[in-house]
């Protein structure tokens, strides 16, 4: 069992979406801060490469290498790029809501500015503990399938997918092959981690609404508990509440 210290700095809700976030910005899509112009050509390079083209380049290499595939690498292939045009749409969809993810960290810092006892901040660390956890953890997920399935094809003297390359015929040299079985594995891991951020941020977000309801119900039921409170302050801390709620619904 996981053991959180309590002696450290008081948790940060938003820290529960630090990765989740770092990933958005590595697959191009939240610009950083700063190094705005190579975020750009990377965010146009990888997303031109493996977003746009990649489910176009299996397309072409069914339709034009169709007679090349074992019946192994054809199905593996094809499940690869059904999952592909998936993701993409998926990805597609993600990139006109995830501003929405940004804003709810403004709800986050008003719910941290309420005060806790011990138990809160506990259950606050281990959603952030968590939320962290699943980034990482659908990450490795994923790309030991890539990997795997990369190791099982270059052993045997294939490029793992054979996704078409306009420029590049590996077959044609011990080079080319190397070259073509590194683009295709890079390409597939960029994919592998835009679909575990894209299945790990609901999970997320729900595991911190879940805290923070747990938190609340505890604050709300220690308030018919509490002599020290008066009337006044009791209604005061009763609408603080329906605040809070109204904050963690957002």
């Amino acid at each position: 069992m996981a053991h959180f210290r309590g002696d450290g700095p008081p948790p940060k809700t938003r820290d529960a979406v630090l990765y989740l976030f770092r990933g958005i910005t590595i697959i191009g899509l939240l610009t950083p801060a700063s190094n705005k112009k190579c975020f750009y050509a990377w965010s146009l390079f990888i997303n031109s490469l493996v977003t746009l083209y990649m489910p176009v380049g299996f397309l072409l290499s069914f339709i034009m290498r169709l007679s090349s595939f074992s019946p192994s690498e054809f199905f593996t292939s094809l499940q690869i790029s059904i999952n592909c045009v998936g993701a993409s749409l998926k990805l597609f969809v993600f990139s006109l809501m995830y501003k929405r993810l940004i804003k709810a960290t403004k709800y986050m810092d008003r719910l941290d500015k309420r005060p806790i006892d011990e138990q809160g901040e506990l259950t606050l660390r281990q959603a952030v503990a968590f939320s962290n956890c699943s980034s990482l953890l659908f990450t490795l997920l994923y790309l030991s399938y890539s990997s795997s399935t990369f190791l099982s094809s270059v052993i045997n003297g294939r490029p793992p997918y054979q996704i078409y390359n306009p420029v590049i015929e590996w077959r044609n040299s011990t080079r080319n092959f190397i070259i073509q079985s590194a683009i295709e594995y890079v390409m597939i891991d960029v994919h592998c981690y835009q679909q575990a951020l894209l299945d790990a941020y609901p999970v997320i977000y729900i595991m911190i609404i879940r805290a923070h309801l747990h938190i609340l119900s505890r604050r709300i039921s220690k308030l018919g508990t509490d002599d020290k409170l008066k009337k006044n302050q009791r209604y005061e801390e009763l609408v603080q509440c329906v605040l809070d709620h109204k904050n963690i619904m957002q």
